[in-house]
């Protein structure tokens, strides 16, 4: 069984060597499924167009607009429908717009193409279609265009009868950027899609012909009054000549004023008009028509073209080859332009008359000519050269083919195709892998990984669409990386632990160059700590030596109160709260305001505190008798009284008692009539008498 596996994963292996080394030659070939249109607003657009298609994971490619608005690409191998977005500018103004393209074939990219693309796909901006391009959603806006492009037409057919263009196919109908028909009309309107909302305005004045949403076309109606008249076109060239020549016919003609280019209208019959002849442009007012065979006849119109459109034909002239005229090989093509996209280059040119067929020659060098070049035989314009190398400069001549012989070479053109778009391998692994992966991929190779899918390998041939670049971006990205949460060091515990016993608080903004010079050093034995980790360190460095907090001051409420309250409410203080202190001093009440300076802690020390006891100051020593008293006595006594009679124990003719100074035990007033006022006493002890000292 082993050996079966890698003799498959051999084989696989070199399938892929061979169909790199293919794809990487860069020698290329002309696709024969290709997408191509017109990017214009009236003028061409100068930018890109960007092609997606139906895959499952999209394929994607670019496409250079050339100076013509021509854009191809080739889609040899992808899914339609495609959806596609031109970035371009055009007069000035930058524009965003988009088409759909059901296959291979025209698809022009245009203002109406843009509102069509959002009907068919059911949404406000086709940008969103485009940006997120649901390969479901993608396949029912082809199935939905039909509908929405005839909507279009029917409800602004009186808009584009104006410029003769009812009916006209603004995505699939023949397009020039030229400023006649369609393009004629993008010059004198203005469409434009925002917000869901489609308006179109008159340019000449800015009033408003149609105004609707995207998704409710069918009920959309035209202010036919404000749709614009179109400009006079020019009139008939005059002064016509038509010389014949070896091999061709030269016709020139009077220059028409206001005509910004001419069309040229041959036949071989008498009586051909615009409408039988066959049309070539010509910028000047001449123009060669070469290829022609000895002896014939050909007959000619030519108009002149502006921005209007087409003036009336002149009149008819003939012209004739000379009989001798030996067949000649056709003139070399004009009007050669080259396009870069996506391992791609478009290349367009101006049909040349009697040309059966053309040759392209390429180079990656400057100089190509039909001797060096690579050769693309019975190429048609457009013509895509695909499978190119990304970021690469191509160079090109094309030549015109007859049966006399093959004309010289245009003029070189050059195109560099796209850089590569990088795949992000990780963003790929994580999309397809992670989920039942996780962290255990260990390098396993491309080869390795396609194997699996191929043999689905615990389901992983769900994966099959991923392309070998795609599988190749994950083979070189590893599994993602689960990284742990970073582990926080307490540096406080750590200084605790390794420091504080011998530093203390001492410890003042040290580094952790100057500590870990230090412990290199074993300054003080701190060599002891060698074991610590850089991260360690780091952590004690950025941590401040412990604070020593010191013990809480006590306030002293007694004090404060003392300071603050005792001059206006004495003893009255009762129970008052630090919440009512401090909402009385808040609301400045009685004045309190005025200790909106004292802290919380202040305000709470004076509630605890009871107020102060007022003790009455002690009278003074001869307000109630000499000094010291003549007789130590009173005047009037009775024998055998004593002082302690009165004043109670502790008294006598010579000793107070500070307890009982003032009438002391006995109460004078009451109990033995003593009247402080006048100093009287009348009682049962000496009757009524004055005293005095």
């Amino acid at each position: 069984m082993k050996q079966l596996i890698t003799s498959k994963l051999a084989v696989l292996y070199l399938f892929l060597i061979t169909v790199i080394a293919g794809c990487g030659g860069g020698g290329g070939s002309l696709s024969t499924e290709v997408v191509s249109g017109v990017a214009a607003v009236g003028a061409p657009l100068a930018g890109q167009v960007t092609l997606k298609d139906s895959s499952t994971q999209p394929r994607e490619k670019t496409a250079t607009i050339d100076q013509n608005g021509n854009f191809a690409f080739d889609v040899s191998g992808m899914t339609a429908p495609f959806i596609m977005q031109a970035k371009g500018s055009a007069g000035g103004t930058n524009h965003t717009l988009h088409t759909l393209a059901k296959g291979s074939g025209r698809a022009n990219i245009n203002p109406l193409t843009d509102l069509i693309v959002a009907s068919a796909a059911g949404v406000s901006d086709p940008a969103t279609a485009y940006a997120d391009p649901d390969p479901a959603r993608t396949r029912q806006a082809g199935d939905n265009l039909a509908a929405a492009t005839g909507t279009v037409l029917a409800k602004l057919q009186p808009l584009m009868a104006q410029f003769g263009v009812s009916g006209t196919d603004p995505i699939t109908s023949p397009y020039l950027a030229n400023h006649q028909n369609m393009d004629q009309m993008f010059d004198q309107v203005t469409v434009t899609l925002a917000a869901g909302v489609v308006t179109i305005v008159n340019k000449q004045n800015g009033s408003v012909i149609c105004n609707v949403s995207v998704n409710n076309l069918a009920q959309a109606t035209v202010n036919v009054a404000n749709i614009p008249t179109p400009l006079a076109v020019p009139a008939a060239p005059a002064g016509v000549t038509a010389t014949g020549s070896m091999g061709q016919i030269t016709l020139n003609w009077s220059a028409v004023a206001n005509a910004t280019s001419y069309n040229v209208y041959y036949g071989t019959t008498a009586g051909m008009t615009t409408a039988t002849g066959t049309r070539v442009a010509a910028t000047g007012n001449s123009y060669a028509h070469t290829g022609l065979a000895a002896g014939a006849s050909y007959y000619y119109l030519v108009t002149a073209v502006n921005s209007t459109g087409e003036g009336a034909p002149s009149a008819a002239v003939r012209g004739m080859v000379p009989s001798t005229t030996s067949p000649s090989a056709p003139a070399a093509p004009t009007g050669v332009s080259a396009a870069g996209g996506t391992n791609q280059v478009a290349i367009t040119w101006s049909a040349v008359t009697g040309a059966t067929s053309y040759n392209i020659y390429w180079s990656k060098s400057a100089g190509v000519t039909v001797a060096n070049g690579t050769k693309l035989a019975n190429a048609t314009s457009p013509a895509v050269h695909a499978g190119l190398t990304e970021a690469t400069s191509y160079y090109y001549v094309v030549t015109a083919v007859n049966a006399a012989g093959e004309s010289q070479a245009s003029s070189e053109v050059t195109a560099v195709t796209s850089p590569a778009v990088p795949l992000d391998g990780q963003a790929l692994y994580n999309q397809y892998c992670n989920g039942c992966h996780g962290t255990a991929k260990q390098g396993k190779t491309a080869l390795a990984i396609q194997g699996a899918i191929d043999a689905n390998i615990g389901g992983m041939g769900s994966l099959s669409a991923l392309t070998a670049a795609q599988v190749a971006a994950i083979a070189a990205t590893t599994a993602p990386v689960v990284t742990p949460p970073p582990t926080t060091l307490d540096g406080q515990a750590l200084y605790t632990q390794y420091c504080n016993g011998c530093h203390g608080t001492a410890k003042q903004g040290k580094t952790a160059t100057a500590i870990q010079g230090a412990i290199d050093a074993n300054i003080g034995g701190m060599g002891s700590l060698s074991a610590l980790t850089a991260a360690q360190v780091a952590a004690i460095a950025t941590t401040t030596a412990p604070v020593v907090t010191p013990p809480p001051t006590t306030l002293d409420g007694q004090a404060l109160y003392t300071q603050y309250c005792n001059g206006c409410h004495g003893t009255a203080k009762q129970g008052k709260t630090a919440t009512a202190i401090q909402g009385a001093i808040d609301a400045n009440i009685g004045g309190m305001g005025s200790l909106s300076t004292l802290t919380a802690a202040q305000v709470a020390a004076i509630a605890t505190t009871t107020a102060p006891v007022v003790t009455p100051p002690t009278p003074a020593c001869g307000s109630c008798h000499a000094i010291p008293p003549a007789t130590g006595k009173h005047t009037y006594h009775r024998t055998r009284a004593t002082c302690a009679s009165c004043h109670g124990t502790g008294y006598s003719t010579t000793t107070v008692n500070a307890a009982t100074h003032a009438n002391g035990v006995k109460n004078l007033a009451t109990n033995i009539g003593w009247n402080a006022t006048n100093r009287t006493c009348a009682n049962s002890c000496h009757g009524t008498k004055s005293w005095g000292l």
